[in-house]
């Protein structure tokens, strides 16, 4: 059995052995050496590429190569392997050599290359960096893909106050507007493929503050006072305003400057809340205290005081500083036999015996202070005395006067001496006679001394009561009863006659709206709704701090009524009733100002301006036409836009535009909106209708 199987296996044995010859025969023999690969995938610039080539046929191993030039950033291996990140895009033609290990095998294969371009895309991530109100902005958008350079724009509006530079993608500016704004960006690359991406950027309200510490600086009963408080953050203008609390009497807050100021007539220490608002609309308050300090209760009145005579009637008046009024006189110690001092701190009576006193004055004020000062007081035998009362005949200003002093008792001639006169008027020294023309206005007082021969005198406190004449009419002059809306009217004041003294006045505005609320545009040229102006003595002519004063009539129908008022030497003398002049701006179809297109990628809106002095607009109608050749299915469209109008109206915050208005209409084109031109638009109310051509 073995050796039967010996022998079986070894044809198979022989066998084998020519199969190997025969195969090693084959391949022994020289075969073409061929690039078996057919073509070559896609690249795309910036992303890795890798790619083997294949051959079969000549000897192996196989050694590969390129003619010419490779895309930038590709390299072939001498293993085929084509390989590397391109750097930019393009089609190219690729020629590919193999050699195989004999060296006498060589093929070549030339191979289109089509590197593709990266998509361009935004790399910036939303939401961007938040912005303040009124505060400079600046942020760089950056894109990847594509071919530099880039060209950046924003798909719709900006808000106010920011731009998109378009070489550079840097977003910058100060914002005029507040809250969360959705910003769609699109980057174009050279070859005009683009990118967009929605970002959200948040302009925050600006954080107010008041910068004024408190306790304010005190302040004395009396004293002129100004504090100017100082804001923090915002934009201006700021508007201030008292929140709770009340101001010292006397002073007021000015809702503009911010400026604290007047006279505070009652002492306290106050406390009261003061906001700010600035022009973004950003607020903040502060609670304030405020000291108002009592001034040193001080009497005035000077020692020794003036002698008196027995038997003669005697009045001496003291006076005093500081302190609340009203005070409170009297006398400690021994006094004057016949002499008496009233609470309201009068000396007087008929002294009965002679000598020299020293009276102890004392004055208590409303508060509970109190002052006291020694007067020395030498009654005479001799009965020198005034035979003259203390309140003079009352003078006007302008207009001469005449009153003479009289003494009785001493030995005459008597010698005269005043002191504190008003100013205009003069004492004759031999004959005691008041003479002149009062120049200032008030209750005067002045002391006179009345000596005689034997040098004995007496000296009492006179009274003149000084009024002002009656105040010239005023006329006020360029201002017609019936006014346009939005007009400018030049106006002047003139007195009907000269006036002794110079007069200071304001002229003033009042507006009654014939429906609705106010309108704060109603104003002078000067800004508010006040002017104060002044008339030199012996002129006519009213004179303001500017060079021309206008009024400014608003949109709003209604009444503006213009009322003058008047002061001299510190003295109200406006007439009653005071000078005024009315002026009506009647209702009126709306008008218009102005009307602008935009375009946008799914069609255009209109915005209008106008203002409307009836408060009233109910229906719009815009009007389209066509580029040639087109045909609009509805070249008209009417809306009813009473309800927004009123709703804009009716909210507080249109006052201060009047009935002025910005109407925005979004249109939306099906097909092309080129073709769509818009050409007028047409507001009406119950009064009539206005139009417009749209630009």
């Amino acid at each position: 059995m073995r050796g039967l199987a010996l022998g079986w296996k070894a044809k198979p044995f022989v066998l084998a052995v020519g199969i190997l010859l025969y195969c090693a025969a084959v391949e022994g023999q020289t075969t073409p050496l061929v690039i078996t690969t057919t073509s070559l995938p896609d690249a795309t610039a910036g992303v890795p590429y890798s790619f083997a080539f294949s051959a079969i046929g000549g000897a192996v191993p196989y050694n590969w190569s390129s003619v010419g030039t490779l895309p930038a950033g590709l390299s072939l291996s001498r293993a085929g392997v084509l390989s590397g990140t391109p750097r930019a895009p393009g089609a190219f033609r690729l020629t590919v050599v193999a050699s195989d290990a004999s060296g006498s095998g060589l093929a070549s294969k030339v191979f289109p290359l089509t590197v593709l371009a990266q998509p361009v895309a935004i790399t910036n991530s939303s939401p961007l960096p938040a912005s303040t109100l009124g505060t400079a902005y600046s942020y760089t958008f950056t894109a990847s893909g594509g071919v530099a350079p880039y060209r950046w724009s924003a798909a719709t509006g900006l808000p106010e106050g920011l731009r998109l530079d378009s070489g550079t993608g840097v977003l910058s500016g100060t914002p005029q507007t507040w809250g969360n704004f959705s910003l769609p960006v699109q980057v174009t690359d050279s070859l005009g493929t683009t990118g967009v991406k929605t970002f959200v950027l948040t302009i925050q309200r600006p954080v107010m503050s008041i910068l004024t510490a408190s306790p304010l600086p005190e302040v004395t009963v009396g004293a002129p006072y100004s504090q100017t408080l100082l804001p923090s953050g915002g934009a201006a203008p700021y508007t201030w305003s008292l929140i709770s609390g009340q101001l010292p009497g006397g002073l007021t807050l000015d809702a503009n400057a911010g400026r604290i100021a007047g006279i505070p007539a009652g002492a306290g220490t106050f406390s009261f809340t003061i906001g700010v608002r600035e022009n973004g609309g950003a607020t903040a308050s502060k609670l304030f205290t405020l000291n108002v300090r009592t001034p040193v209760l001080t009497i005035t009145t000077a020692a020794p005081l003036p002698g008196g005579g027995t038997g003669v009637n005697y009045s001496q008046s003291f006076a005093v500083t500081g302190g609340v009024a009203p005070y409170s006189w009297s006398l400690t110690g021994d006094g004057v036999p016949g002499l008496l001092l009233s609470p309201a701190g009068v000396l007087s009576g008929t002294p009965s015996s002679a000598g020299t006193f020293h009276l102890t004055v004392n004055v208590r004020d409303s508060g509970g202070a109190a002052a006291a000062k020694v007067f020395p007081l030498t009654i005479t035998a001799r009965p020198l005395a005034f035979a003259t009362g203390g309140q003079l005949p009352d003078a006007t200003v302008g207009a001469a006067y005449s009153a003479p002093a009289a003494a009785t008792g001493g030995t005459p001639p008597y010698t005269w001496s005043v002191n504190g006169l008003p100013e205009g008027l003069n004492m004759n020294p031999a004959t005691g006679v008041i003479t002149g023309t009062p120049v200032v206005p008030g209750p005067a007082l002045f002391t006179v001394r009345v000596t005689d021969t034997l040098n004995a005198s007496v000296v009492d406190v006179f009274r003149i009561s000084i009024g002002l004449p009656p105040a010239p009419g005023i006329r006020i002059e360029g201002l017609p009863d019936t006014a346009n809306p939005a007009d400018q009217l030049t106006l002047t004041l003139n007195a009907a006659s000269p006036y002794p003294l110079p007069i200071t006045g304001q002229l003033s505005l009042n507006f009654a709206p014939a429906a609705g609320a106010g309108d704060d545009t109603i104003q002078f040229s000067t800004g508010g709704r006040t002017v104060d102006f002044s008339i030199n003595a012996g002129s006519t002519a009213a004179v303001f701090s500017s060079p021309q004063v206008a009024l400014q009539t608003g949109t709003v129908a209604g009444t503006i009524t213009a009322a003058v008022r008047l002061a001299s030497a510190g003295v109200e003398i406006t007439p009653s009733p005071p000078p005024t002049h009315a002026i009506r701006i009647e209702r009126s179809q709306p008008t218009l100002t102005s009307a602008r297109l935009t375009r946008t990628a799914t069609g255009f809106s209109i915005e209008i301006t106008g203002y409307s002095t009836a408060r009233e607009v109910t229906q719009a109608v815009f009007r389209f036409g066509a580029a040639p050749g087109q045909r609009l299915e509805q070249p008209e469209i009417t809306m009813d836009v009473r309800n927004l109008f009123t709703a804009w109206f009716e909210d507080a915050a249109s006052a201060p535009f009047g009935s002025q208005f910005t109407f925005t209409q979004a249109f939306t084109v099906s097909g092309d909106a080129a073709v769509v031109t818009p050409q007028t638009v047409i507001l009406r109310n119950s009064l009539g209708e206005s139009s417009i051509t749209v630009q």
